[in-house]
C-alpha cells in the first residue's frame, strides 16, 4: 500500500512538473530554489515517505514565490 500511495505522489509531482509548471514558466515565473521544487519534492518522497515528503514538498512550494526565500535548498 505505501508503494501505492508513493507512486500516486510522484504521479502528481510529475503532472505538476509537465504542466502547471511549464505555463508558469511561460508567463515568466521560474524556480527560485536549486533543485526545483518538483525535484525537490520527488526527493522528498522517496527519502522520507509519501505523507512528509508531501508536506515538506508543500512547504518549499510555499517558500518559492516572489519575496520568498532562493537559492541553494539541499
Amino acid at each position: 500500500m505505501a508503494g501505492l500511495r508513493r507512486r500516486s505522489a510522484n504521479g502528481l509531482l510529475w503532472v505538476y512538473k509537465h504542466g502547471p509548471s511549464q505555463v508558469f514558466y511561460a508567463f515568466g515565473a521560474r524556480c527560485q530554489h536549486t533543485p526545483t521544487c518538483s525535484e525537490y519534492g520527488a526527493e522528498c518522497v522517496a527519502r522520507h515517505g509519501w505523507w512528509p515528503g508531501i508536506w515538506m514538498g508543500l512547504a518549499r512550494f510555499i517558500r518559492c514565490r516572489p519575496g520568498g526565500s532562493l537559492g541553494k535548498d539541499p
